[in-house]
């Protein structure tokens, strides 16, 4: 069993509905015991209470004085027996340190851990005329309640013991509590629960009888009438009050005074009449059965009120004036002021210089409108009086702000319509007049500030400061603002300063264009047309100047770009355009030269005319050339356009040449552009010689004579032919020296010789005798057997001149000169003259040797000794 809490007490309505009842709990939350706690030995509920302070055991700091709430409720709650309320056997009620209830908490009667059995009573009904009748209840839980814990239904006939209709214990799922079939004359309902734990509640709703002709039995209330007893004449506010809980109140006077306001409420204010007289108030009550009982109360109009006539000054008045308040009062009197800004409530007495006072004091009102204010004199015969006089407080206008403007020159500036924070405020404005003015005609005015044109001529913003006040008027009084300034600016519209078309050659340092402006300050934007090929600016637009670039390098013909600029000028947020001028920039082709291969021609040939092209159509040409000597046969030294055509020259024995220099230009717009030069070669080669030579012998194994020339031009090509021009071995080149075909035959022989375009021949008979070639050597040993060492030997070749002999193959024979090395193949042999061909050699004086030598046609060999090593 868990300790008692305080209880707390809310009265529930019921609904008494004609020929039916039927209770919903609508509206009735907190009705009923709500954690209260009622003290020992209590035997109404009406006791029930907070008294933390006399339990010991009461949770104190947390205890609460809620007493029930019934009224307003045609039903009851009770505890069986009846002699014993709502007190556990430990005397505390409910336990303090839990939320235990059995009240209506959300339109729905609500039972939790009670820890004992309370009952739900409702009024006595009335069945004679409803016949058979029905009782339902529906009932629910939550929490999981035990077997000790329950809800039942109960009913009492005529008076009688309870009858018990329905009951559900423990954890039961929603249902309906229900009998039918109960006659008799009066009936009773009770639905008494129990929860024994926290968090275990039960709940009970819609308990009905629903057969027509059932209606509550009606006990009158008791009605009384509380109040004065005397009154003061001509008074307000004598106030009567009846019992409270009643459903419905009406009011009702007799007499010598009236009732001013209400007359529904459980109290009346009643405002009495002349000296001497007297008035009755009644009242009629109505319970919630619909029962009524009336009671009224005479008054006797028998005390002398004082005047409260209030004075104002000044009335009308401005918003933020002080207002000065005086009554005429005997300085033995109380007087109580208010009103909104009231700065002494008391008032101060003053003479008014004939035996008299005056109660005075001032106010400062907060807002505007009419202000009532009032005054209670209350004399020493406690009768007092309310005065009041209203003021009318008109409102001080204040200008809505005006942002400053900014508009750009030639636009149209619109009206500045004024506003203010009172409906209906007139406006008056000024302005200063700057030079040059910003184009409105006026510098002062009522109303709004007319639309005008700004002054379209600026070349620097213009400023005009505006002032303007606003007023209001009312009941004759005119109220006058703070004035407000805002400016409105006029900014220029810029031009741009013109600019020159120009024109650049490609790969050139185009410098950067510098706009400029009438109007100081101005900021440039622009862009451009984009040819293909483009002149070789990056970006396509831009802010500012156009930067410096290089002239695009790669052209063929002229790009040009349309610049288009626009000046703006920016102040206050707001940025004003002029109209845009173009340019144009060209970039022309720094042309070039088409490569011109070298040339060589002989002496005497026709050279043709040197065309030059380039890469650019409509290039011109310039150039010019070094002479040599001999020259080259061509008169100018130099020239425009092609070199001309000119018989070749060469008057000496080598090659001449002449470098030429050649450039194009390319001119538009005025403006030449010149490319790169480049260089060629022009040589005239002399006449070839040709002199035909050949041994007059040659070796008896040789194919014939050597054929050869006596002299060469040097890069020359000559060939050997027979006499049928038929070419003989391959082509030999010229090293300026002489020159051999080879052996042949007896015959007759053409050499055919040319270098580029030039040529030469001659032609020969050979008709050469036969040699008998012969080999020796010098000092030949007989027997090969001396010591040890080195013996020189020299080998001989007898043999026509002009022949080439060279070792074939050797063994045993070393080189002359120390340290003796093998004679390699391919060694030749030296002419000595007189015939004679020589190889000096050395031998091991212990060895032989064998030696073999050719002259490309014929071998000879000789063998001293063993030569088999």
């Amino acid at each position: 069993m868990a300790r008692l809490l305080p209880v707390l007490l809310f009265f529930l309505t019921a609904s008494a509905l004609q020929a039916q009842y039927l209770e919903t709990f609508t509206g009735q939350n907190g009705k009923g015991l709500v954690d209260a706690i009622c003290p020992v030995g209590t035997t109404n509920i009406s006791n029930c209470g907070s008294i933390c302070t006399a339990n010991a055991t009461d949770n104190t700091s947390t205890c609460t004085t809620v007493p029930p709430g019934f009224a307003g409720v045609s039903w009851s709650l009770v505890k069986a027996p009846a002699t014993t309320y709502f007190t556990d056997p430990g005397g505390f009620g409910f336990e303090f340190d839990s939320p235990d209830d059995f009240g209506v908490v959300s339109d729905k009667l609500q039972v939790d851990d009670p820890d004992q059995e309370i009952c739900w009573v409702s009024p006595t009904l009335n069945i004679a005329a409803a016949g058979a009748v029905s009782i339902s209840v529906d009932v629910s839980q939550t929490g999981g309640l035990e077997s000790s814990d329950f809800v039942k239904g109960e009913y009492s006939l005529n008076g009688g013991a309870f009858v018990q209709f329905g009951n559900q214990t423990g954890a039961f799922a929603a249902t309906q509590l229900t009998v039918s079939g109960l006659t008799g004359t009066t009936l009773v309902i009770r639905v008494c629960a129990m929860t024994s734990s926290g968090g275990e509640q039960i709940f009970i709703d819609n308990i009905s009888v629903p057969q027509t002709g059932v209606t509550v039995i009606c006990n009158p209330p008791a009605c009384s009438v509380t109040g004065p007893d005397y009154v003061c004449n001509n008074a307000a506010g004598n106030t009567y009050f009846a019992p409270p809980g009643m459903n419905a109140y009406s009011w009702s006077i007799s007499g010598a005074g009236w009732i001013p306001g209400s007359t529904t409420g459980q109290s009346v204010s009643v405002t009495s009449g002349n000296y001497v007289g007297s008035y009755t108030v009644s009242v009629t009550l109505t319970d919630v059965n619909g029962c009524t009982s009336t009671c009224s109360k005479q008054s006797d109009i028998f005390l002398f009120t004082p005047p409260a006539d209030i004075t104002v000054n000044p009335n009308p008045a401005c918003f933020g004036v002080t207002l000065d308040l005086s009554i005429a009062a005997a300085s033995s009197s109380t007087v109580s002021w208010s009103g909104e800004g009231v700065n002494s409530t008391k008032g101060t007495f003053i003479s008014d210089g004939f035996g008299g006072f005056y109660n005075v004091t001032t106010a400062e009102p907060t807002t505007t409108g009419p202000h009532t204010y009032t005054v209670t004199v209350y004399a020493e015969n406690t009768c007092s009086n309310t005065g009041t006089a209203t003021v009318q407080v008109n409102p001080t206008p204040q200008v809505d702000d005006v942002s400053d403007m900014t508009y750009c020159a030639g636009a149209n500036v619109p009206a500045i319509v004024f506003t203010s924070d009172i409906p209906g405020a007139t406006f008056a404005w000024s302005r200063t007049a700057p030079s040059p003015d910003i184009g409105l005609a006026t510098t002062s005015g009522t109303g709004n500030v007319p639309a005008f044109t700004a002054n379209p001529n600026l070349t620097a913003p213009a400023t005009a400061t505006f002032s303007v006040v606003a007023s209001y008027t009312s009941n004759g009084q005119t109220c006058t603002g703070t004035p407000k300034q805002f400016t409105v600016t006029i900014l220029p519209v810029p031009g741009v300063n013109a600019v020159a078309n120009q024109t650049h050659c490609a790969g050139s340092d185009v410098p950067p264009v510098v706009f400029t402006s009438n109007v100081p300050g101005a900021s440039f934007a622009w862009s451009r047309t984009v040819s293909n090929p483009d002149i070789g600016l990056g970006p396509n637009s831009g802010n500012g100047n156009v930067p410096s670039f290089t002239a695009n390098p790669n052209l063929t013909a002229p790009a040009t770009a349309t610049f288009s600029v626009v000046a703006s000028y920016t102040q206050n947020g707001v940025t004003c355009t002029g109209t845009p001028i173009q340019f144009t920039m060209t970039v022309n082709p720094a042309p070039a030269v088409n490569a011109v291969p070298d040339m060589t021609y002989c002496d005497g040939d026709n050279v043709p005319s040197v065309v030059f092209t380039s890469n650019v159509p409509g290039a011109t040409f310039d150039w010019s050339r070094t002479v040599p000597s001999p020259d080259i046969g061509l008169a100018p030294n130099a020239g425009t356009g092609s070199v001309p055509a000119f018989t070749a020259s060469n008057t000496g024995m080598a090659p001449t040449t002449s470098t030429f220099s050649v450039v194009a230009s390319y001119t538009n717009n005025g403006k030449t552009c010149t490319g790169t030069p480049i260089q060629f070669m022009m040589s005239i080669a002399p006449d070839i010689p040709v002199d035909i030579t050949y041994s007059s012998s040659y070796c008896i194994k040789d194919t014939g004579p050597v054929i050869g020339l006596s002299s060469t031009l040097n890069g020359a090509t000559y060939q050997l032919q027979d006499n049928g021009g038929n070419d003989i071995g391959a082509p030999r080149t010229g090293s300026g020296g002489p020159l051999s075909f080879g052996s042949y035959p007896n015959g007759t022989y053409k050499v055919v010789a040319t270098r580029g375009n030039c040529t030469g021949e001659a032609t020969v008979t050979v008709n050469a005798t036969v040699f008998a070639c012969t080999i020796n050597v010098s000092k030949p040993c007989t027997t090969c057997g001396e010591s040890d060492g080195y013996i020189p030997v020299t080998v001989k070749i007898g043999a026509p001149a002009g022949q080439n002999w060279t070792v074939k193959a050797v063994i045993g024979l070393y080189t002359a000169a120390h340290p003796h090395s093998p004679i390699p193949g391919g060694t030749p042999l030296q002419y000595a003259g007189g015939n004679m061909y020589t190889l000096d050699a050395a031998r091991s004086a212990t060895k032989g040797y064998w030696v073999r030598v050719t002259n490309g046609t014929t071998d000879l060999d000789i063998m001293v000794g063993n030569a088999s090593w």
